[in-house]
């Protein structure tokens, strides 16, 4: 943890001491259908085998596991972690620490990846919030539709109770405004979808 600075400049200069001797780099995720050559000792995800020095074993499947849920978990907290790192990053940019919010970005970025890699692993079970199938465009937003629609008619109503409740007016004004701005992207999701479930098939 930094400790706290007198002026910009010594902050500046704490950072590039303590920054790592390596950019932060976002994973690289390969297409499953690549797999199909890999050699011995490799893991091969479209299979769902692994093979240890030649010898080929049954993977367990993920649903109903333990490890699904802490995928899910762990989904959930990458994506906490990144709208942290993004807003600390702009703030920095706002106080004038170039180097702090280049960090920031950085790892947000590297969260993000991270994230895409459990999503990545989750689609064999299905999307972790709506349970609904994934893995095409047409199923992700039958998905996204769906997560958008409970959290109009429960969530943020949920929200707004309590807000209203504990007579916090301003919370429950944004949270009315995020009601209503995902309303709008439900129409805007359905109407993408409509176009893609009248598309004429390739059969």
């Amino acid at each position: 943890m930094l400790p706290l600075f007198k002026n910009q400049c010594h902050l500046r200069k704490t950072i590039q001491h303590n920054k790592p001797s390596q950019p932060f780099k976002p994973i690289r995720l390969v297409n499953k259908s690549s797999f199909k050559n890999v050699k011995s000792s490799s893991f091969v995800t479209n299979k769902r085998t692994f093979a240890t020095q030649g010898a080929e074993e049954e993977e367990e499947g993920l649903e109903n596991t333990q490890t699904f849920e802490n995928l899910r978990e762990a989904l959930a907290a990458k994506g906490m972690s990144r709208a942290r790192f993004t807003y600390f990053a702009n703030k920095a940019d706002l106080e004038g620490y170039s180097d702090a919010a280049r960090t920031f970005k950085d790892l947000a970025d590297s969260d993000a990846a991270h994230a895409n890699g459990h999503m990545f692993y989750l689609e064999e079970v299905g999307d972790p919030v709506t349970t609904l199938p994934i893995g095409q465009t047409v199923e992700h937003l039958r998905a996204a539709i769906a997560s958008k629609e409970l959290d109009v008619s429960k969530l943020y109503e949920s929200y707004m109770d309590t807000a209203r409740e504990e007579r916090l007016q301003h919370i429950e004004e944004w949270f009315k405004s995020l009601q209503d701005a995902d309303r709008r992207s439900i129409e805007k999701l359905r109407s993408i979808l409509a176009v893609l479930e009248n598309e004429p098939s390739d059969n």
